[in-house]
């Protein structure tokens, strides 16, 4: 399948030529395709051959990647291995000489991970609407018990921008069916707003790790 590289090289462009203004504004009218397509740029999403396998399931372990690269972290997890690795046996239930290990391991020791009432992370179980999204408003600087509850989860989400649809503001129940594709467009609506303790967007995180820099941007051109 041939890669869509002309919306990705606009997204990129338009990020970095409004670098210099207060905030960012990052293309909404695009399709979930092309989301994931940025996604893959910034180095957050894998695919093989245009395959994002969007209509799986996402896994617990999977989550705790997405949160290491959305915030510029994947280089700094795999130079730190092993005491990240050794990090994650804060969860009992998590093999440290698994893959996803320094990756839960990072999150773990950055408060954006929480196990259930037993201690446990689970990385092998799918993860649920609920719980990915409480994984980003953590990025974002949010605390559950603090700035929302677990009841109130979908209207605070719907309030910061992860999510756009009306029905957040009273949904309540869980969505145990949460899709790869409900990840990426909350990661895509993510990376345009600010973090509650810098005030700057979650894209800087990306600016500053080198993850994407301008000179890049124009090779993509």
């Amino acid at each position: 399948m041939k890669r869509r590289s002309v919306p990705v090289t606009f997204l990129i462009v338009t990020l970095l030529f409004t670098f210099s203004f207060s905030s960012f504004a990052i293309p909404a009218n695009v399709s979930l395709l092309e989301k994931a397509d940025f996604l893959s740029t910034l180095k957050i999403l894998e695919g093989s051959n245009g395959d994002y396998l969007l209509n799986e399931k996402l896994s617990r372990a999977e989550a705790a990647t997405f949160a290491v690269r959305i915030l510029g972290q994947n280089l700094h997890v795999l130079l730190n291995d092993d005491s990240y690795r050794k990090a994650s046996a804060v969860f009992p239930d998590v093999n440290p000489n698994h893959w996803y290990a320094p990756y839960v391991g990072y999150c773990a020791q950055a408060g954006i991970l929480s196990g259930d009432t037993s201690g446990n992370y689970k990385p092998n179980d799918y993860i649920t609407e609920k719980s990915f999204l409480k994984i980003i408003l953590s990025i974002l600087g949010y605390e559950i018990n603090t700035d929302y509850t677990w009841n109130n989860i979908y209207k605070k989400a719907f309030e910061v921008g992860l999510v756009t649809d009306l029905s957040y503001i009273s949904k309540e129940d869980d969505n145990t069916d949460f899709r790869r594709s409900g990840a990426v467009n909350i990661m895509y609506n993510a990376l345009m707003l600010k973090e509650k303790k810098t005030g700057k967007e979650l894209f800087y995180k990306l600016i500053d790790a080198e993850v994407i820099t301008r000179a890049e941007a124009i090779k993509l051109a």
